[in-house]
């Protein structure tokens, strides 16, 4: 008899976009003999076919997937390559979050790199909802996840921590349990860092407030540029 993880039925399967980002978090999905004996409906177990039939529902385009747990033995993760998703394994264990900061941070740049950024192109991407969503799972979804999403958005995205987790756990559908020491920790840690130039602009360029601002912005410059062209043939 294979065991669900501990508390694993507890958190919904997954969860909403972040808002004003492109992170889903949501729960491990498990192999189908995880619920061979089990009594249990049809939509709590979370078998690989079930989360993308979810994914499905919720319309997400999923482009990148970023494994937090430190096994191989909850799914076949090689699933992934069949739906042209990228698979990155981040083993992380509650003790060592804080350290992994650096790797997740690379692994999501890295990704994005590869799109491109705030751009006329990425406008209209975004007024047309064809940018691809990064997912980021650990075994429940959410301290882990949570710690690392949240980090990112503090740390590459100019968000206040407050703002950062706020956002997180009303996507999630659940309250950060186990991590909200350690971001404590993480937001003193970066308030006694100096500012830089990146720490000035990015939150202007990154910050859901400006957000809309700064599409607007672009899209008059679009218009311009593409009456311009016009012209000139």
């Amino acid at each position: 008899m294979t065991k669900l993880p501990e508390k694993w039925t507890r958190y919904k399967n997954i969860g909403e976009r972040i808002e004003g980002t492109r992170f889903v978090p949501f729960k491990t999905p498990l192999n189908e003999d995880y619920f061979a004996d089990k009594v249990l409906p049809i939509t709590e177990k979370l078998t690989f076919n079930r989360l993308m039939h979810e994914f499905k529902a919720h319309k997400y385009d999923i482009g990148l997937v970023i494994d937090l747990t430190t096994s191989f033995k909850y799914y076949d993760p090689s699933g992934w390559s069949a739906f042209h998703v990228e698979y990155k394994k981040l083993r992380c264990d509650g003790s060592h979050v804080m350290e992994r900061r650096a790797e997740f941070n690379k692994i999501v740049d890295d990704y994005l790199k590869k799109e491109p950024g705030l751009s006329y192109l990425t406008l209209l991407n975004i007024f047309n909802k064809t940018f691809k969503l990064i997912g980021v799972h650990c075994v429940h979804g959410l301290n882990r996840t949570g710690y690392l999403i949240c980090a990112y958005l503090v740390e590459r995205m100019g968000w206040q921590m407050k703002n950062a987790i706020e956002a997180f756990e009303k996507a999630r559908g659940h309250k950060i349990e186990t991590s909200r020491e350690k971001l404590a920790e993480l937001e003193d840690h970066l308030l006694e860092m100096s500012s830089s130039f990146s720490t000035r602009f990015v939150p202007f360029l990154w910050n859901p407030k400006h957000f809309h601002s700064l599409l607007i912005l672009n899209y008059f410059l679009l218009t311009n540029v593409l009456e311009f062209k016009k012209r000139s043939n």
